[in-house]
């Protein structure tokens, strides 16, 4: 797969789709230009007690912020249907004379994990300069990178860590359902899918415990438990495997 994985990850990376989706690690720009604004309650941060944020807990605000919006994931469903299916209807399958179809499938999905930790790594890095030039100026930060007390700490990293791993399950589902659907019925899907995977977390579901991110209530009542991590990697492993499994031989028949 070594060598498939640069090309492929090449020819993902000229995509306009890929523009798209990383645009939105800039984010925390949009709430940078805003806070000029006083007047307005557009992305304003406040906190209980005049509480003020560490560097982490901003980041989370910010992702969770955006997250609900869906927006990011959405584009991201849009670049992995374009890397399978649109390149099957234009006839520009990515293809190897002596690679297998299996390993190509495996570099495109490693590819598409690159580009969501990149997306990630982007957003935590403008968030780093905003936070630092613009949150504790305004006295809203405490100018620490992480919280003082474990009860906000764990909650504020599972936040992030489930975000990841949200990302890589739409990845693996987009590609299953873009084999067999046209763009029309994939949006839908993942969109329900996802908004039914964040509101279910927030709300404390029992059907969220199924989920990769359904343990975030569980993380804020048990603050020092880390076992909650464990099981959501578990969870996303068991969803991506199943997901890629069958998108897998749906890829290796394919005719174009």
């Amino acid at each position: 797969m070594k060598a498939t994985l640069y090309p492929v990850f090449q020819t993902i990376w000229k995509r306009r789709e890929r523009k798209l989706f990383l645009l939105f690690s800039f984010y925390p720009l949009l709430y940078m230009a805003s806070s000029f604004f006083e007047e307005s309650n557009f992305m304003k941060i406040s906190s209980e007690g005049g509480v003020k944020l560490s560097y982490l807990e901003f980041v989370e605000i910010l992702f969770n912020s955006v997250d609900m919006t869906a927006l990011p994931m959405i584009a991201l469903a849009l670049l992995v249907y374009a890397v399978f299916r649109r390149e099957i209807e234009d006839h520009t399958l990515f293809l190897y004379k002596d690679v297998s179809r299996k390993t190509i499938f495996s570099s495109k999905f490693m590819s598409l994990m690159i580009i969501l930790l990149l997306y990630v790594s982007g957003f935590i890095l403008v968030s780093l300069l905003v936070f630092y030039s613009r949150v504790v100026p305004m006295g809203l930060g405490i100018g620490r990178l992480l919280p003082t007390e474990m009860m906000y700490l764990t909650p504020t990293l599972y936040g992030l860590f489930a975000i990841f791993l949200k990302g890589l399950v739409v990845i693996s589902l987009t590609a299953l359902l873009s084999m067999n659907y046209g763009l029309g019925l994939t949006m839908t899907v993942i969109i329900i899918f996802y908004l039914a995977m964040s509101l279910l977390s927030l709300i404390g579901s029992p059907f969220a415990l199924v989920l990769p991110n359904g343990y975030r209530q569980f993380i804020i009542d048990h603050p020092t438990e880390l076992f909650p991590f464990l099981v959501s990697i578990v969870l996303t492993f068991i969803y991506s495997l199943a997901f890629n499994g069958l998108a897998s031989r749906i890829f290796q028949k394919v005719e174009f």
